[in-house]
């Protein structure tokens, strides 16, 4: 009865979320038991971690034909997002000590921003968004004006998994003289691997672009939490936002440029591991292999004529959406048939179920999941003989 109340829910049958997981099998081929036990602020005592963390780094460089030239790991994209909103705004605030600074982005930005509103005390601009969730560029350059310190393009919304059309908006950003940060918490790991006209082939001809945020939870595959942000160069870092050391591990110096202290190491050693073990081939195959089987299960859930199926095709995400009573008792149905999921109303206020598919999504998997839609239905039909 317990089990049934509070519903094991496993990560393998989330298919709702965009966390990343490994099964023991995997864990097995490079992790050491001692790992969980390790802090990945002490790099002295663990001077593998900075390797890892710049072989993480170069590698998302190269994702962007090294248009980034620095940059530094953090815990999570909620964390980057902070770091680099920080960072314009101080640059900001030099020039313009007395004014009521703004940021600009889509109304399906992350919630991380809100709250960094909060925290470091500007206005945010909320830009309405397309029928595919792409941002309204029209309603965009209405937003900007001269208090504006950064806009912000989404390279993958929460909701949808859309992209901003992040060429057009640098355009605007160009002949309006504001710069652009590119928030690819989702996309940073598919758009390297898939052309999309809405991202540049290369940034070097987006000049408004100065920096970019990537988690690897996500679709890097590495367990929760690691992120990586990268500036156009080093020198867009204001004074006031300096490294600091911590001299009090092993008496040794490190630099360090997040927010956060002590950390697990868990999504830092994954991620070097897939970066290093499976290489731009590999992700290219994955990403390949995700929109198969999107493709698929999309084609077979239309079938089902009460489902509207809402597609951005920019990533390997998609809503499904329709009644909402009925989606309700969908998404209850599939989590008692351990397919746990998550009933929401993020776009456009319409009730829907997002489905995340990753790289565990296989022809097995995928089938099994059509037979429990197909047996919700089969049972709808049956009640209403």
């Amino acid at each position: 009865m317990y089990k049934k109340l509070m519903r094991d829910v496993t990560p393998y049958n989330n298919i709702s979320s965009f966390m990343a997981f490994r099964s023991d099998d995997e864990r097995a081929a490079y992790e050491d038991v001692h790992d969980f036990n390790k802090n990945w602020f002490d790099r002295a005592s663990n001077p593998e971690f900075r390797q890892y963390e710049q072989n993480i780094c170069k590698f998302v460089q190269k994702l962007h034909n090294n248009y980034f030239e620095w940059g530094f790991l953090t815990v999570d994209s909620s964390e980057a997002i902070y770091c680099a909103l920080l960072i314009y705004l101080l640059r900001f605030k030099k020039r313009a000590a007395n004014s009521r600074p703004n940021l600009v982005i889509s109304k399906l930005g992350h919630v991380a921003y809100k709250k960094a509103a909060v925290l470091l005390g500007f206005e945010i601009h909320e830009v309405d968004v397309l029928d595919n969730g792409e941002i309204s560029l029209t309603d965009l350059v209405n937003q900007i004006d001269s208090e504006t310190f950064i806009v912000i393009a989404l390279a993958g919304t929460t909701a949808l998994g859309s992209y901003d059309n992040i060429v057009q908006m640098d355009k605007i950003c160009q002949e309006m003289g504001v710069s652009l940060h590119i928030d690819a918490a989702i996309g940073g790991f598919i758009y390297p691997f898939r052309a999309d006209s809405k991202v540049p082939s290369d940034f070097k001809k987006c000049s408004s672009v100065v920096s970019v945020n990537v988690s690897g939870h996500k679709y890097g595959y590495s367990r929760p939490s690691i992120a990586i942000l990268l500036f156009k160069n080093k020198g867009l870092l204001p004074k006031k936002f300096y490294s600091f050391s911590i001299p009090y591990l092993n008496g040794k110096d490190t630099e360090e440029y997040g927010l956060m202290g002590s950390k697990s190491p868990i999504g830092l050693i994954d991620l070097n591991f897939n970066v290093s073990a499976w290489g731009q081939k590999g992700y290219k195959g994955i990403v390949a292999e995700t929109f198969r089987q999107k493709e698929r299960l999309i084609k077979i859930l239309r079938q089902f004529s009460e489902l509207e199926i809402i597609d951005s095709n920019n990533t390997p995400i998609f809503l499904i959406s329709g009644d909402e009573a009925l989606l309700i008792r969908l998404s209850e149905y599939l989590k008692d048939k351990d397919w746990y999921n998550s009933f929401n109303k993020l776009f456009k206020d319409k009730a829907s179920i997002r489905i995340v598919v990753r790289k565990h999504f296989d022809d097995a998997y995928v089938d099994s999941l059509i037979e429990a839609f197909t047996g919700f239905f089969e049972s709808v039909k049956a009640e209403n003989l």
